[in-house]
């Protein structure tokens, strides 16, 4: 297989090209794992916070529809 390494704050293209994701914050790993899980179900605030701020975003953007 091939391995890629992309950094990116869009989670859709993450969610469908990802199957490990990592979450950085200041260059320093907060949370990390299956994209399906961390994307559903992150353990860390610091996770959950940065994902429900790129969701409203993307609902801004699609007004609404993300």
């Amino acid at each position: 297989g091939t391995t890629m390494v992309m950094a990116t704050h869009d989670l859709r293209l993450a969610s469908k090209i990802a199957q490990e994701v990592v979450f950085l914050d200041a260059g320093s790993v907060v949370e990390k794992g299956p994209a399906a899980v961390l994307f559903s179900n992150p353990e860390r605030q610091r996770t959950k916070r940065f994902i429900a701020t790129l969701k409203q975003e993307a609902e801004k953007e699609t007004g609404g529809e993300g």
